[in-house]
């Protein structure tokens, strides 16, 4: 015979701990769903905020809420980049986390080459893809904190 919780008995203060724990570890999965974010608007630090978007910069860009963290998948894209001289991000202001970094440039970027310039450690929980057209200036420690994967 299956026994079930009578929660009118329990004391308030012990129904009202579950009903907490419950709510907290929904919102703990939800929270920890990943994301992307676009790199947009040219040269700019990896810790200013108006250079993240949730939305490819081919259309129209909607900012991000926050910077990008070890949930956070960052992307630069041809649309990134907007000067006909090289545009550099940086890291300099502070340090970078994301869960993956990918550089997915294309024929319009010939001409352009962006600059990596990383002066601050930066710490990638996934994959790291970079491209033939990006140029780096600087590069600081790269910190991979996967906990399972395998490298290529």
């Amino acid at each position: 015979m299956k026994r079930s919780t009578d929660y009118s008995k329990l004391p308030k203060s012990r129904f009202l701990l579950r009903l907490f724990a419950v709510v907290f570890s929904l919102l703990a999965v939800f929270a920890a769903q990943s994301q992307t974010y676009y790199w947009v608007g040219g040269t700019g630090d990896w810790n200013q905020l108006a250079h993240w978007s949730t939305t490819d910069p081919t259309t129209v860009t909607t900012p991000a809420p926050s910077l990008p963290d070890q949930n956070t998948d960052v992307v630069f894209v041809d649309a990134s980049f907007t000067s006909s001289i090289p545009d550099t991000v940086k890291v300099i202001d502070g340090f970078g986390v994301c869960r993956s970094m990918t550089w997915n440039l294309g024929a319009g970027t010939a001409t352009k080459k962006p600059w990596w310039n990383q002066q601050k450690p930066l710490s990638v929980y996934g994959h790291f893809i970079l491209h033939d057209n990006l140029r780096i200036y600087d590069m600081a420690d790269i910190y991979f904190k996967a906990s399972s994967g395998v490298w290529n």
